[in-house]
């Protein structure tokens, strides 16, 4: 099955038969407390979750992530087709790029990558992708004969929303065949992406202490009553937005400035702040304590089958390099811990990953933690959030691993920038610009490899990674990219 095949590496990982159990009943305590966590009935009979051999829908949508935007602004298009097999569908939302396409084939052998266009009928309005292929006839139709062609059809989102099952449920009826979602059901992809859900995960997991310290807040009033008393124990604390994806919804406060502020003046000053999210943000907020120091930021990728399939894969952990007060994700390198750490973020990671199988999760799923303190030997560790969908780490290593052992074995840098200024330029000409470092399977043992167009040719961002023996030289290979993209 093409999206469970582990990457870059795998940590072992083995849980007693006394915590299984233990997983097993926080699960049912979960499912008794939401009995429509996992439910798909509304779906049922042609469609399931899952993942099978034959024809396959991609389908890049991040509209029904909160401050995501519309799919027109996202600018990692085309990123979904590095998971593509032969003959599959890839739907976006503008102009198609054959260079970039070809340049994908010759790299993995990709023969026929069918890609739709589904154009926003709403205007201005978000329309989600899913939706503009179960409304538009052609889109539709083509879809259609596709699955009926095949016998059956797997539908491979960023993250399965309603809107994705809405359609797998559209093309099962129409074409009479089964329809498979590699992702969730709708509302628990919903809650695992939902910051504050997840804190509570863990805290069941494992304890208060596995979490900084955090509130929720439904209310401006509870916001600046919560602000305040973290504010007085602690350095720094930041305003999440819970659905939000990533740094997208971070608010970082300095703690000195909010200690003596009144809190009716703390009050307007907060939602004052918050309202440059613009109008798309609800209560209740993430209230939490921002840790420093930070010794690691490691993010550890898994895939959780079917149970019938077996246990979580935990894949490998990853270091995020993130920039900026509101700490945005702009690329990641493999992990360097010492042993006893890997070991332990595996452990804990195939915990979380059991219990999310016994919820009922299947797919693509990363946690992000911090390693908090001065040295290692005295660190917390914090479970922050849960990517239950595919991410900027997931899909290029999945996309290394494809490539073969030659990459598989190197070190990896990732870099996704998406709020530079470089000159825009058509993708044949980032092909030349990179000519003599880009990667060729079979001829070279390092070099660039590209893994979006759109950034480039808006001149509003890049998304390659560097792969090399050693990481200082995939680093420097990293850097020498984006200088030649600002001066050329």
């Amino acid at each position: 099955m093409r999206a469970a095949i582990p990457v870059v590496e795998r940590i072992e990982t083995k849980i007693s038969k006394a915590e299984r159990a233990r997983l097993e009943a926080l699960s049912a305590k979960c499912l008794s407390e939401d009995r429509n966590l996992s439910s798909i009935a509304h779906f049922e009979p042609g469609v399931r979750c899952g993942l099978e051999s034959g024809p396959a829908l991609l389908i890049e949508d991040r509209s029904e992530i909160a401050l995501a935007g519309t799919p027109e602004q996202w600018q990692l298009e085309y990123r979904l087709a590095q998971l593509a097999a032969n003959n599959d569908m890839l739907v976006i939302s503008g102009k198609r790029c054959p260079d970039f396409e070809a340049y994908l084939a010759r790299l993995l052998g990709i023969d026929g990558l069918d890609v739709l266009s589904a154009r926003n009928p709403w205007g201005p309005r978000a329309c989600p992708m899913p939706r503009r292929c179960a409304e538009q006839g052609d889109i539709l139709r083509h879809i259609t004969e596709v699955a009926s062609a095949g016998g059956r059809l797997s539908i491979i989102p960023d993250v399965a929303t309603g809107h994705v099952w809405n359609l797998a449920h559209t093309i099962a009826e129409a074409a009479g065949v089964r329809v498979c979602v590699a992702g969730a059901p709708p509302r628990l992809s919903r809650q695992a992406n939902n910051k504050l859900w997840f804190a509570a995960r863990v805290k069941d997991t494992f304890g208060a202490g596995a979490h900084p310290p955090s509130h929720s807040a439904f209310g401006p009033a509870a916001l600046a009553a919560r602000v305040r008393d973290l504010s007085r124990e602690h350095q720094r604390v930041v305003i999440k937005i819970p659905d939000s994806a990533g740094s997208a919804g971070n608010l970082a406060l300095a703690s000195e400035d909010l200690r003596h502020v009144r809190l009716g003046e703390l009050r307007q000053r907060l939602l004052s702040l918050l309202a440059l999210f613009g109008p798309n943000w609800r209560f209740p907020v993430k209230v939490e304590v921002w840790d420093s120091p930070i010794l690691s930021s490691p993010s550890v990728q898994v895939w959780i089958p079917d149970r019938e399939e077996g246990a979580p894969m935990v894949e490998g952990a990853f270091e995020q390099v993130v920039e900026g007060e509101q700490g945005e994700f702009v690329g990641a390198t493999r992990a360097h811990l010492p042993g006893p750490w890997r070991e332990r973020l595996g452990q804990e990671a195939a915990r979380l990953a059991v219990l999310f199988q016994e919820l009922g999760y299947f797919g693509r799923c990363s946690f992000d933690a911090v390693i908090a303190g001065d040295s290692y030997d005295a660190a917390k560790l914090h479970w922050i959030e849960c990517n239950g969908r595919w991410g900027g780490v997931s899909v290029p290593i999945t996309f290394a691993n494809r490539l073969g052992s030659a990459v598989s074995e190197s070190e990896i840098v990732i870099v996704q920038r998406t709020t530079i200024n470089v000159p825009p330029r058509p993708f044949r000409d980032v092909l030349s610009l990179f000519a003599d470092v880009i990667f060729t399977p079979g001829q070279s043992s390092e070099g660039l490899i590209l893994l979006t167009p759109a950034g480039f040719e808006r001149g509003t961002g890049a998304h390659f990674m560097t792969v090399a023996k050693s990481l200082e030289r995939a680093k420097d290979m990293a850097g020498m990219a984006l200088q030649r993209l600002e001066q050329t």
